[in-house]
């Protein structure tokens, strides 16, 4: 999360964030990506923001909060390949996966 506030000592546990935060700056800095190739920050940006998106999606699975996210990740997964960058990490096993108790 330091990565993200530019805070050490900062988490999530100290702010509320919405995971739709996360995910529509992830969707704007690949549109800005798609527009200019040349900006890779946008791609390191992406990167970043997953590892938040992966801790909240964990504490509060949602299905199709998943697939958007599967399909973030793909296209973040295109873009790095294209310019020669390493792919985000995968998603954690299990990841956004619903169970419901009966």
């Amino acid at each position: 999360m330091s990565t993200v506030t530019g805070h050490a000592t900062h988490t999530l546990m100290q702010r509320p964030f919405f995971i739709f935060w996360f995910m529509s700056q992830i969707s704007r800095a690949l549109t800005l990506w798609d527009c200019d190739n040349t900006l890779t920050l946008a791609l390191d940006v992406c990167t970043a923001f997953f590892k938040p998106i992966d801790y909240l999606n964990a504490l509060w699975p949602c299905e199709e909060i998943r697939r958007k996210v599967v399909k973030l990740r793909e296209q973040l997964k295109r873009a790095c390949r294209s310019t020669g960058r390493a792919p985000p990490s995968p998603a954690p096993a299990g990841f956004g996966a619903v169970e419901y108790h009966r």
